[in-house]
């Protein structure tokens, strides 16, 4: 979401993941590949690009957003036994347009910002300006890595 997400779906060449929820665009030689085969009942876990980004040992850049704006912490969520729910949307078939209902994980922001926090104590960010932006780099393997644990412990509970 926003005007980077835009740009990047808008840009020449760019393609799109087929979730018509969380769907990821991406330029550049592997961008098929980070955004093909993204589950419908899989939004952000090990069948999303975010997986396929972690395997790829890709790094984040938060610009002028914190930790409670990082998606990639819900990555984590997926490998911690919890809640499931139903989701529903619009998917395009061969048959046009059809409302689909799968179960998926139930996913929450809530303490994503502390979360952030320590993992910025603990772990080596790079934090800068871009342009007026403040700005944070890191490896998104090892802040899922971090969330993971730190979840288990901090928010022990089904969202």
């Amino acid at each position: 979401m926003g005007v980077i997400a835009e740009a990047v779906r808008t840009w020449p060449g760019a393609v799109r993941s087929a979730h018509p929820q969380t769907s990821f665009s991406a330029v550049g030689p592997h961008g098929e590949s980070l955004t093909a085969g993204h589950a419908l009942d899989c939004a952000l876990g090990e069948q999303s690009p975010l997986a396929k980004l972690e395997c790829a040992h890709a790094r984040v850049l938060l610009l002028g957003v914190g930790f409670e704006s990082c998606t990639l912490f819900h990555l984590a969520e997926y490998r911690i036994p919890g809640r499931m729910m139903e989701n529903s949307f619009a998917v395009m078939t061969d048959k046009g347009c059809q409302w689909m209902t799968v179960r998926d994980a139930a996913l929450s922001e809530e303490r994503f910002g502390e979360l952030g926090a320590d993992f910025e104590k603990e772990r080596t960010i790079v934090r800068g300006k871009v342009g007026g932006a403040d700005s944070r780099l890191f490896q998104l393997r090892d802040a899922v890595q971090f969330a993971q644990r730190w979840l288990l412990l901090k928010r022990p509970y089904a969202p």
